[in-house]
């Protein structure tokens, strides 16, 4: 089992935790991602919005399987700091 937080010792210090947060990496995760990707591509296809797109830049129209798009998730994907 991977452990998502570690606190390595450290001498006369107090812990600091490593956190590993595995992004995407349940598949409960990945497909909800492609879900969301290509649901906004058909929202910005429907007429009253694409009229106003030249071109869809990121990941770009030539990106379709999953893989690729996974690819683009992982290389650009981050988070923020927001507490509630």
């Amino acid at each position: 089992m991977v452990q998502p937080m570690q606190m390595p010792p450290t001498l006369g210090q107090p812990p600091t935790p490593r956190i590993q947060p595995r992004y995407l990496s349940d598949p409960f995760d990945r497909d909800v991602l492609l879900k969301g990707i290509r649901l906004m591509r058909k929202i910005m296809g429907q007429p009253a919005i694409a009229q106003y797109i030249v071109e869809e830049l990121n990941p770009g129209a030539h990106v379709q399987s999953d893989d690729d798009l996974m690819a683009f998730a992982r290389s650009k994907g981050t988070t923020v700091f927001h507490p509630t």
